[in-house]
């Protein structure tokens, strides 16, 4: 029988939550796939602990490699793969055991490209928090809908609106995701998701997007995404939209909208610095730097928002440097999402 699903787990470090992913998946109702457990350069008990799960199934497949990060143990695991679908998920994550019984139900009756189904976030194990979906109707779209309907909206639209990139809570067909994903720098540590889900979705011929809750996305504060030592690395931006420009599929509102996401990131760059605690006038003369280079000014200055919005105030703080705004702003985020 060849391999439906290839189930690929980047892990770094995360001993804690590791074995209720990996049980989570070999608790599979539906039982044709491989496990690839990427281990990233781990330095706790993380490999050891695939190594063990590997023994005990056949099913399960395990990589060691020096830590080079997240895109680069998603890359390695998306080589090996032998399934018709891959489904990725975070090692400190979980699945529903009807995951995959879901997914091959859903193939047969669409043969879709692209599956998204509903995930719950949360701080624990337990299963209670928010449900998190892709923000479109449910059901089945052909390529003619998801030009219609999804890529205008697909990055950043005129309201600051956009589809959700995470590449969890997904199954793409093999083709599709190893393109993307083999094409992301493995230097992105921000945004690395939007190169591999927004491209896949533009060259899509048909999606699925399923209302069931089949995934748990935990909220883990020492994850790399939640981790501030310092602020977001500005060369991400660039990274992320070179690769954006290059990859999306061509289509009316492509370029306005990577302007509208660069000035998207630039803000969340330039709030993420101000809230380390480097001082105030060091950073800000970084800011300026930065917001003043020729593509960024570029960027801003045809970045256009629906007035009032968000986006429409952060364009404006930063196209004229108001950086106090900004300020203002990222400290008041961060009184209220402390712990």
């Amino acid at each position: 029988m060849n391999t439906l699903f290839s189930i690929i787990v980047p892990i770094y470090n995360i001993e804690k939550f590791l074995p209720q992913c990996i049980e989570s998946i070999l608790s599979q109702t539906f039982t044709n796939f491989e496990l690839i457990l990427v281990d990233d350069g781990s330095n706790d008990t993380s490999g050891k602990i695939c190594d063990e799960y590997a023994t005990k199934d056949k099913r399960v497949i395990v990589i060691h490699k020096i830590n080079g990060g997240l895109v680069s143990a998603r890359q390695v695991g998306t080589q090996i793969t032998t399934g018709k679908y891959i489904v990725p998920v975070d090692g400190d994550d979980w699945v529903n055991i009807k995951l995959l019984d879901v997914l091959n139900k859903t193939i047969k009756k669409y043969q879709p490209d692209i599956i998204s189904y509903a995930a719950l976030r949360t701080y624990s194990s337990q299963l209670q928090g928010d449900k998190v979906m892709w923000n479109i109707p449910l059901g089945l779209y052909k390529y003619k809908q998801i030009s219609n309907k999804i890529l205008p909206n697909l990055i950043r639209n005129t309201k600051g609106h956009y589809l959700f990139p995470n590449v969890w809570g997904k199954a793409f067909k093999r083709s599709l995701y190893t393109t993307y994903q083999m094409a992301v720098d493995n230097n992105i540590t921000i945004g690395e998701d939007s190169c591999v889900t927004y491209p896949a979705v533009s060259h899509a011929k048909s999606l699925v997007v399923l209302p069931q809750v089949l995934y748990y996305y935990r909220i883990n504060p020492d994850s790399m995404s939640r981790t501030r030592t310092k602020g977001f690395p500005w060369e991400n931006i660039y990274m992320v939209h070179k690769i954006l420009t290059k990859q999306l599929a061509d289509f009316e509102s492509k370029k306005d909208q990577i302007n509208r996401n660069i000035c998207h990131f630039l803000f969340n760059a330039t709030t993420s610095w101000l809230q380390t605690n480097l001082p105030y006038y060091d950073v800000k003369k970084e800011i300026l730097k930065q917001i003043s280079l020729p593509k960024n000014q570029q960027a801003l200055d045809n970045a256009k928002f629906k007035f009032g919005c968000k986006d429409w105030v952060a364009r404006l703080a930063l196209k004229y440097k108001m950086i106090w705004i900004i300020y203002l702003f990222a400290k008041f985020e961060t009184r209220f999402t402390k712990k």
